[in-house]
């Protein structure tokens, strides 16, 4: 069975593609087609850039190219792209002064074409592109997927997106390949990867709070959980810790980061 993975990026989002393909098997079953919402008048070296950090074969696309699993597809500049037929198809952008959403056109494509099988993910930029098209991709029930305000340099596309309330799981892009994997290789509905990222996600944050509440009595887990992330991402990047289970760990064994985490909690 083949996937296909919609990516929609826009302001900001090369940083994050970086981290998502940084951290992508070679051999992930997917097929990866990335749609920028950039201006037509701007040069892009993303191909170049893409091949830096991965060894997955990177193509701007062409009319009629055919999509293969473990591959990346980029939107060319100046061109709008949808998908039929597992090939991907281009037409000319409208004149600037005429507003266009090239991301939410190829994910309707996509979820037309794939079915199930689509995947949309959504980067950071500005505006609402993406927020339509990540509509039709759970309506034909594929899997959406959202970076997360905090690491995107510009949260307006990931929170619209997030606003439909058919994003499934949000994440860093870095985080996002290990979701894809596990989607794949355990063959999960979008609602059973949705279980079991948020069992996962409680479990630890209940450590972290019963580590802390232990130490000073006080009970954050009704705490915002954007805010308490953000605490908790930046005590982890001052301890050089990249994994929350670990970061969960050293605050149980350590009474002073339990401290130190506490007081982070309560400022502001």
């Amino acid at each position: 069975m083949k996937r296909i993975v919609g990516i929609g990026a826009s302001a900001g989002g090369l940083e994050a593609l970086e981290d998502l393909f940084a951290n992508m098997p070679e051999k992930s079953g997917y097929a990866f087609v990335i749609v920028q919402h950039l201006s037509p008048d701007f040069k892009s070296h993303m191909d170049e850039l893409i091949r830096r950090v991965t060894n997955i074969p990177v193509h701007v696309a062409t009319e009629n190219m055919e999509v293969h699993k473990d591959n990346i597809y980029l939107i060319p500049a100046k061109k709008v792209m949808v998908i039929s037929n597992n090939k991907l198809h281009l037409t000319d952008r409208p004149r600037e002064d005429v507003l266009t959403h090239p991301i939410d056109q190829f994910f309707r494509a996509l979820a037309n074409d794939m079915g199930k099988d689509a995947v949309a993910i959504v980067l950071s930029g500005t505006g609402s592109d993406g927020s339509r098209g990540v509509q039709a991709i759970a309506a034909a029930h594929g899997l959406v997927i959202s970076q997360d305000d905090t690491s995107a340099r510009f949260d307006g596309m990931p929170l619209n997106a997030q606003a439909t309330g058919c994003v499934h799981a949000v994440m860093a892009p870095g985080e996002m390949p290990e979701a894809l994997t596990l989607y794949r290789q355990k063959s999960l509905t979008p609602r059973q990867l949705k279980a079991e990222i948020s069992s996962d996600d409680t479990a630890v944050l209940a450590t972290i709070f019963d580590a802390v509440k232990s130490k000073r009595g006080v009970d954050f887990s009704n705490y915002k959980p954007s805010t308490v992330g953000r605490r908790i991402e930046r005590r982890m990047g001052l301890l050089h810790i990249d994994d929350i289970g670990e970061y969960a760990r050293r605050v149980e064994a350590d009474p002073q980061e339990a401290e130190d985490l506490y007081k982070d909690l309560l400022i502001g």
